[in-house]
């Protein structure tokens, strides 16, 4: 079975950790990704116990080296960044969001497929970033403690079964919070478009309109 360079890169920060033994190492690596579990042996860190999750420096550290990465790989296939943003912000753009949906992943014990890998994506055509139960579901982080989701208006509407909110700031601690969840088709009703003022062109909830992932399931199932 083969592997992304990110996969080598956290294989050898687990012999360096751990001194196991590659032959070791690559069998729990295999092993996570065909169960798809999260590789928390290989991370050095454990399951959270709710959705307030601390993500350790290895994890910080595999978000920091592949966000570049991607940004230089979309800037090599031309795809440019719809929000147009400065190097220094588009960085932070990356990281952060990397930081989010590794969040996702080890709150929920899902192997970071997507994570690890360094495609040009733009902006308008993300895809989600993990498969859940089956389901799609796009992550998105805001730095405010208090800030909603959001859904820019020119994004393809129909790529996630539902979204999930996180905050945090890697710039100033590695703590980030599952605040909640919304199916896609209730988040992108037209008379969400501007919903949260200070998001005019953007579909929005705030914090309080969110419900938990159980609720999410419950409502797929009734009507996918």
């Amino acid at each position: 079975m083969s592997w992304s360079d990110n996969e080598e890169w956290l294989l050898i920060q687990a012999h360096k950790r751990t001194g196991k033994s590659a032959e070791e190492l690559v069998a729990l690596l295999n092993g996570y990704r065909e169960q798809q579990k999260y590789p928390f042996d290989l991370f050095g860190s454990t399951l959270p116990a709710g959705d307030d999750v601390v993500l350790n420096e290895t994890e910080m550290e595999i978000c920091k080296l592949i966000g570049p990465k991607r940004t230089a790989a979309a800037r090599a296939a031309g795809r440019v960044n719809m929000r147009k943003a400065d190097p220094e912000k588009e960085k932070f753009i990356e990281i952060n969001g990397l930081c989010g949906e590794l969040t996702y992943a080890k709150r929920h014990n899902l192997y970071p497929f997507g994570q690890f890998e360094v495609k040009a994506r733009s902006v308008r055509d993300d895809d989600g970033d993990h498969k859940h139960n089956g389901y799609v579901v796009d992550v998105k982080i805001t730095e405010y403690q208090t800030g909603a989701l959001s859904y820019a208006d020119w994004k393809k509407k129909d790529t996630a079964h539902f979204l999930c909110l996180v905050t945090g700031d890697y710039r100033i601690g590695s703590r980030f919070v599952i605040r909640g969840y919304m199916l896609s088709r209730e988040l992108l009703a037209e008379d969400r478009l501007g919903a949260v003022a200070r998001l005019p062109n953007q579909y929005g909830a705030e914090q309080r309109e969110l419900y938990d992932l159980a609720t999410v399931f419950k409502k797929l199932k009734e009507q996918p």
